[in-house]
């Protein structure tokens, strides 16, 4: 990648992601975290330009990039603020009002996936087919991944990368949210989880909303 070697860039990436969480426990208005994490977005994206604008070795260093590297960094930018929203909203009296505050935004959250059904499963099963398509600036879009109502962002990315960014951002809201939903169920500890915590208890925070039982996988 021209400008900013590889591994330096997997490096950013994985460092945004640590720096987001940290975030989210040092802040302590809704506010505060959504402007530190959008300045974080900002810095991280600028360097990210950088490869853009020194070019790609090759069409696979391409495709990697921006289906796999940008949406990453653009994606926190979208949780952030989806975030904000839900947490100046949020209830702070019975827990039971609480919990069907978050239950809804869960529902809400989920949306983006059954808005867009073939692109989410291509996005969740690493199809990688019509990456030629999609994922390069070259790349003849139309067709399969693009249906109707399908917003393909400004520009500045190929045609699926925005909507890559924005299936990240939902993903870590849901994992939030059902975290946040299976401490208030199962009333352990006062603080909510890192937006990434929520993929180890999915299976039984469903079970504690349906009033099952199970373990998490």
């Amino acid at each position: 990648m021209g400008g900013i070697k590889k591994n330096e860039v997997l490096r950013l990436v994985e460092q945004m992601d640590k720096d987001v969480r940290r975030v989210y426990v040092a802040e302590i208005t809704p506010l505060s975290r959504m402007r530190a994490v959008v300045l974080l977005v900002r810095n991280g994206l600028a360097q990210l330009s950088q490869v853009v604008e020194n070019g790609f070795a090759d069409s696979g260093e391409e495709i990697y990039f921006f289906k796999t590297l940008w949406p990453s960094v653009m994606g926190w930018q979208f949780y952030a603020a989806d975030r904000f929203a839900i947490e100046l909203a949020r209830p702070e009296d019975v827990v039971e009002k609480v919990l069907g505050y978050l239950k809804g935004e869960l529902g809400l959250a989920q949306q983006l996936f059954s808005r867009y059904p073939l692109q989410y499963a291509y996005f969740c099963q690493g199809m990688d087919e019509l990456d030629g398509r999609y994922f390069v600036h070259s790349g003849e879009g139309g067709g399969m991944l693009l249906g109707v109502g399908f917003d393909a962002g400004d520009g500045l990315a190929p045609p699926c990368t925005d909507l890559w960014a924005r299936f990240m951002a939902a993903e870590r809201l849901r994992d939030y949210l059902l975290a946040e939903l299976m401490r208030l169920e199962l009333g352990k500890g006062e603080t909510a989880g890192s937006p990434d915590q929520g993929k180890l208890a999915v299976k039984a925070c469903e079970n504690a909303m349906d009033g099952g039982e199970g373990e998490p996988n």
